[in-house]
């Protein structure tokens, strides 16, 4: 059960774990976070239907609602996790961002940065238990809002 306190505490690490989801890409899409500490306090989880995006559409929208929620945690040092290699790399300024429909929230993410201490982009597995937490509230999410199980999309493009 989520229990939302006002702020991180001093000197604590936000740690943020996010998932964006497509079914077909572009297709019906989710993205979700959670925003934990080092000891595991979780300070809020979310997941929303963003309707018709790509895949990293919602991976980056991930991270980008994250950071705006986590202002209201802290001002501080924040790691955020995310299975999304290219969403780590555009972030970490690895690989550059060409796509049209990924450019604006990567500028938008961007502007968000001066508002923490400092921020880490850091890319976990698919299989990581925090992730994979993320991943079933996409999945949840995306049931709700279009009447199918992810099975139902199975083969479908």
């Amino acid at each position: 059960m989520t229990k939302e306190r006002n702020k991180v505490p001093f000197g604590k690490v936000l740690l943020i774990y996010t998932d964006g989801a497509s079914r077909g890409n572009p297709g019906h899409s989710a993205l979700s976070f959670t925003l934990t500490d080092e000891e595991g306090y979780e300070y809020h989880k979310y997941s929303e239907y963003l309707g018709v995006k790509t895949n990293n559409q919602a991976e980056m929208l991930a991270v980008k609602q994250a950071l705006d929620k986590a202002i209201e945690f802290t001002r501080g040092k924040i790691k955020v996790h995310s299975d999304s290699n290219n969403t780590v790399c555009w972030l970490n300024r690895s690989y550059r961002v060409k796509s049209e429909n990924i450019r604006p929230i990567f500028d938008e993410i961007q502007k968000l940065r001066p508002n923490f201490e400092s921020i880490e982009f850091i890319h976990l597995p698919r299989e990581n238990a925090k992730i994979s937490i993320c991943d079933a509230l996409c999945n949840s999410c995306l049931d709700t809002n279009t009447g199918k199980k992810k099975s139902q999309w199975i083969g479908r493009i």
